[in-house]
């Protein structure tokens, strides 16, 4: 079974500045920052060593590319209740820097298309900075019933977010419409609306879960299963990044305002721009 979710969010933001406390200057702060900012849920993020495999043989201990862990308790599947505890990697991308990353939005090469449970997926989506990319490098479930229906065997997860802004500090403001790559070909794209109601954060999210159904969930028909599974991924996933976006543009917002408040974020993140 194939499970996916795709989400794409704006949350608009009262930018004051083009300058210092511009918001392309706030999101181009240490990823540690996003630690202070609130999730909904009970979900919880915390900062977590950055493993050498997890950064393609260079972790960094730089503020560009940092590792961190996301809990998320209650979620629900039918009759399941399960904790899932994932780890992510956070990079900041400067200006026109590419990665490659996973998408769950473009075929793959060589990737069978014929059946009918398939869906796209690809292991090489270019991206292109500036934005802020979260990939899913891992994840296990907990709860009571976990180890007995040897969940955590039976399943594999895979995810990016990209988090992009418009602003006059660094002229997207009146560049072309955002997208999730980077690129303009992408129809992954913020609308003509998104685009001229001033200054925004905006985050697509793409979460695939391919999962063998374990004890009596493997008895359901898979278009069942599938299609619970679908709508609490996306409904968990909105919840989650529209509640984040949310707050960091609030905190951009105090972070601009309150002259202290900065500074104290300097110290404690020690943070630096590029």
């Amino acid at each position: 079974m194939n499970l996916r979710a795709h989400v794409k969010v704006r949350a608009p933001v009262r930018e004051t500045d083009a300058g210092a406390t511009s918001l392309s200057s706030y999101m181009r702060l240490p990823v540690s920052q996003y630690v202070d900012v609130p999730l909904p849920l009970g979900a919880t993020m915390a900062k977590v060593p950055c493993d050498v495999d997890e950064s393609d043989g260079e972790c960094a201990s730089t503020s560009r590319d940092e590792a961190f862990e996301l809990t998320i308790p209650g979620l629900k599947f039918l009759s399941l209740e399960v904790q899932p505890v994932i780890r992510v990697r956070v990079r900041l991308l400067r200006d026109d820097e590419e990665v490659e990353t996973w998408h769950g939005r473009t075929w793959g090469e060589g990737q069978d298309r014929t059946q009918a449970w398939a869906r796209p997926e690809t292991e090489n989506a270019k991206v292109r900075g500036p934005c802020v990319l979260i990939e899913i490098k891992s994840c296990r479930v907990e709860g009571k019933t976990v180890e007995d229906l040897g969940l955590n065997d039976m399943f594999v997860n895979r995810g990016t977010t990209a988090f992009r802004w418009r602003s006059a500090g660094d002229g997207s403001l009146r560049g072309e419409a955002l997208t999730r790559t980077g690129f303009s070909d992408d129809d992954d794209r913020a609308t003509a609306k998104e685009s001229e109601d001033g200054a925004c954060i905006m985050g697509w999210t793409d979460i695939g879960v391919g999962v063998d159904p374990p004890g009596p969930f493997a008895v359901l028909p898979r278009s069942l299963t599938q299609r619970v599974g679908d709508a609490v991924l996306s409904t968990t996933l909105k919840v989650l990044q529209g509640y984040f976006i949310d707050g960091l543009a609030k905190d951009y917002e105090r972070w601009a305002a309150d002259e202290e408040y900065r500074l104290n974020r300097s110290v404690d993140f020690g943070a630096s721009e590029f």
